[in-house]
């Protein structure tokens, strides 16, 4: 939901996501309303999910009687709110909202624990080098904090972790390499994310003082290491030029 949302353009958006462009030149919001639930009906829509729905509120806006009737009882839809603690306050906090905070059940949304997360992502780096058909480079296999790496540059935020192993792996296919190594992640890091967190956890050197000291202390590595096989170069093939004898 944009910063600038009112009822009414939140209800033409969704009618633009079911195809539906030709609005009345004085369209009301009531009558906006009216033609975003009929088309999401019609496309078959069950949930529907608003994110940032806190930029909804503040304004002149009758934000309650849009979430309420979203959730009527037959023919509502099952609606998930996103957004921050503003959203709570105004749903069950407000006593002019109490028929609608019947409708809307407080789910908060924890974060996992490092060591849960860290899991996740040293499974997902394994799943996502398998699947795309390419090894995992020495200085990911044998970094036993290679995982932790990811979250601290993330910040934990499990959803920046799973983009930069995503996009990590395709820079490697793209290269048209046939492994995955820790120069995919810093060079990825280093366009997507500098500007969420400044020191970047993949530089060659600190791994190697991490990754040697860890392997005496016996900390298990990401992975086995597999036995050596020629590497393929990175980038295009270079066209011959000249006669050959």
């Amino acid at each position: 939901m944009r910063g600038d949302a009112t009822v009414k353009s939140v209800c033409m958006d969704l009618c633009r996501t079911t195809g539906y462009h030709n609005f009345p030149s004085k369209l009301t919001r009531a009558e906006a309303h009216e033609l975003a639930t009929h088309r999401l009906h019609l496309a078959g829509v069950k949930i529907l999910v608003i994110d940032e729905a806190h930029n909804l509120l503040g304004k002149n806006e009758p934000v309650n009687l849009f979430l309420k009737t979203l959730a009527q009882d037959g023919g509502g839809f099952s609606v998930i709110l996103i957004g921050t603690p503003k959203v709570r306050e105004f749903i069950y906090e407000k006593s002019e909202n109490i028929e609608m905070a019947e409708r809307y059940l407080d789910l908060p949304l924890l974060p996992f624990e490092r060591q849960e997360t860290v899991g996740l992502i040293n499974g997902a780096v394994k799943g996502l080098a398998r699947d795309a058909g390419v090894d995992l480079a020495p200085s990911i296999h044998v970094d036993p904090y290679f995982g932790d790496r990811i979250y601290d540059g993330c910040r934990g935020s499990l959803g920046r972790c799973m983009f930069l192993i995503a996009t990590a792996v395709a820079r490697a296919l793209e290269e048209g390499g046939d492994t995955v190594d820790i120069e995919d992640f810093r060079r990825i890091f280093d366009l997507k994310y500098l500007h969420f967190n400044p020191e970047n956890p993949f530089n060659l050197s600190d791994w190697a003082s991490r990754a040697g000291a860890a392997m005496f202390d016996g900390v298990a590595p990401l992975e086995t290491a597999k036995a050596a096989k020629p590497k393929k170069k990175r980038g295009r093939p270079r066209k011959k030029t000249g006669a050959t004898a």
